[in-house]
């Protein structure tokens, strides 16, 4: 009886867990292109977004979309730029969302490779071994 009641017991979390479900972010910014961003939510309830260079909606942001339902959009945002897109609906307060970026994605590849082979080289015995690395950035 004590082993079906602990296999019942491990049945009941595995249940459980399989129900919870994961965090949606309800506005994302990502990438398309050395120029452009998709900006993506998760509902079309009308919206208004704009371009701002800090988490505040004020007069210098530049509107993308006034009063949209799609649940897409793209904006002309050059790579160089780190913009934040602020979304609001009707009077309800504003949601602040920005593309992200590693703090190694716009190193130099040659200070990448460099530390990779160093890194490699520490792990494969050191500099006897001659260790050349690929980076395929």
């Amino acid at each position: 009886m004590g082993m079906v009641a602990k296999i019942g017991g491990v049945a009941m979390v595995a249940l459980w867990l399989s129900g919870t479900a994961m965090a949606a972010e309800p506005l994302r910014v990502q990438r398309q292109d050395a120029q452009t961003v998709v900006i993506e939510r998760d509902d079309a309830a009308a919206a208004s977004f704009w371009l701002s260079k800090d988490t505040q909606l004020d007069d210098g942001d530049s509107a993308v979309a006034r009063a949209s339902t799609a649940r897409r959009l793209t904006a002309s945002v050059p790579a160089g730029e780190r913009l934040f897109v602020i979304m609001q609906r009707g009077d309800g307060a504003p949601l602040v969302a920005a593309e992200r970026v590693l703090p190694l994605e716009r190193a130099a590849t040659s200070a990448i490779s460099a530390a990779t082979r160093r890194a490699t080289a520490r792990l494969c015995g050191g500099a006897r071994r001659s260790v050349r690395v690929r980076c395929r950035c």
